[in-house]
């Protein structure tokens, strides 16, 4: 579902989602998209809202 959410939001580049670490790797155009609105369409998508930027 994560996969789905970041496949409909302009911008991401590229991305790996791992089940097992619970982690996803996003590459997008800050020229096209912030962080806070990735999390966002993550959130509507899959329900889940604990999501954190790690650097």
């Amino acid at each position: 579902m994560v996969d789905a959410a970041l496949d409909e939001s302009d911008g991401v580049i590229e991305y790996e989602t791992s089940l097992a670490t619970q982690q996803a790797k996003i590459k997008f155009d800050p020229n096209q998209t912030s962080e806070e609105t990735l999390m966002k369409n993550i959130e509507k998508k899959t329900g889940y809202t604990n999501l954190h930027v790690l650097d």
